[in-house]
């Protein structure tokens, strides 16, 4: 195992306690090296730790300024590039080896001296299925995740939806991973096959035992697939996860919304949730209330020209009654007249 110590600069932009972090190679089941950066918190240890697993590189994602609110709430912050991608060694191949690599890196945490053996991880998009893949592992000392716009399947979600190759989603997003497209006759038609099954969150439901909180967007790509998560753990889960999962929904997309879809501030600042809260309660035992809230918050949403309508006004909204209805559909039917013949007579 190589240890690197980076001494980075101190700048007033950044509190004391993110100015240094230890960089260890996180050796795999299989002897593949993972490059994995820990942010300590101030003080004496052990503490609990939340981690994010990341192919777009931890140092220019994840650097030492986005870690100072859970260092502040004394969580060690673990980073990690997946296999093959920037500091790690491997072979890249997209959510291939998650399960496993997931795995492995929990475990590894929970045996560190400056870890209490508690462990959560958090992540939008691809570190939040990244997450979910770690779940379906379900290592032993991973005790909560806070899961961001993230599917539980990519097969069915986002790479082979209905059995269809998903081509203008995937094809440019495994370009800018290095990845070039397949050169294979389209349409690429491909079977629900044991692969699939293999990575597919329905397979797993009763190994998965901890709580998650899912937050979605009504306009993101993966919006299906918190939302199922969500259903399906809250009833089919493990023990520990059945009835303590949580979801939001907000009005936002996978990115900046644009055009007219042009929703109020509290609408929006419901795509980060709040972690922090979500991991005191369950690695540190708060009792912050989050438990007592309802188990599904919502973003009403309705014309973005009419203020006056709930989704412009008012704030998150939980399930109930609906609004009463404040749509009137008018239909306007355009007719020729014209000379009709009478009906012939039959003898």
């Amino acid at each position: 195992m190589r240890r690197v110590t980076l001494c980075l600069p101190l700048i007033a932009i950044l509190p004391a306690i993110a100015q240094t972090a230890t960089e260890e190679m996180v050796s795999m089941r299989d002897g593949v090296h993972l490059a994995t950066s820990i942010y300590r918190p101030d003080g004496q240890g052990p503490w609990p730790v939340v981690l994010t697993r990341t192919p777009y590189g931890k140092d220019a994602m994840y650097g030492p300024s986005t870690h100072k609110a859970y260092l502040e709430h004394g969580y060690v912050r673990v980073v990690q590039d997946v296999r093959g991608k920037f500091k790690s060694e491997g072979k890249y191949a997209a959510f291939i080896n998650d399960m496993e690599d997931g795995y492995d890196t929990v475990e590894w945490i929970a045996k560190q001296p400056w870890s209490n053996g508690k462990v959560g991880m958090v992540g939008p998009s691809a570190m939040g299925i990244a997450s979910n893949l770690a779940a379906m592992a379900a290592p032993p000392h991973l005790v909560t995740a806070f899961v961001n716009v993230a599917q539980g399947s990519s097969f069915r979600y986002s790479t082979y939806p209905g059995g269809v190759f998903l081509k203008n989603l995937n094809e440019e997003w495994l370009r800018r991973q290095g990845v070039p497209p397949a050169d294979v006759p389209r349409p690429i038609i491909r079977t629900y096959d044991d692969d699939a099954r293999k990575r597919d969150i329905r397979n797993y439901l009763d190994k998965i035992d901890i709580p998650m909180y899912n937050v979605g967007g009504w306009y993101d790509i993966f919006l299906q697939g918190n939302i199922d998560n969500f259903v399906d753990l809250q009833a089919r889960g493990g023990p520990h996860a059945r009835g303590n999962q949580k979801l939001m929904m907000g009005a936002f997309g996978h990115g900046v919304l644009s055009g007219d879809l042009k929703y109020p501030a509290e609408a929006g600042n419901l795509n980060g949730g709040d972690p922090i809260r979500w991991f005191d309660h369950w690695m540190k035992g708060v009792d912050n209330g989050v438990m007592k809230e309802p188990a599904v918050r919502y973003y009403m949403m309705g014309d973005t020209f009419d203020k006056g309508l709930p989704a412009i006004s008012g704030a998150p909204r939980t399930p109930g009654l609906p609004p009463p209805p404040r749509l009137r559909i008018i239909c306007r039917l355009r007719t020729r007249s014209r000379k009709r013949s009478p009906p012939v007579k039959k003898n």
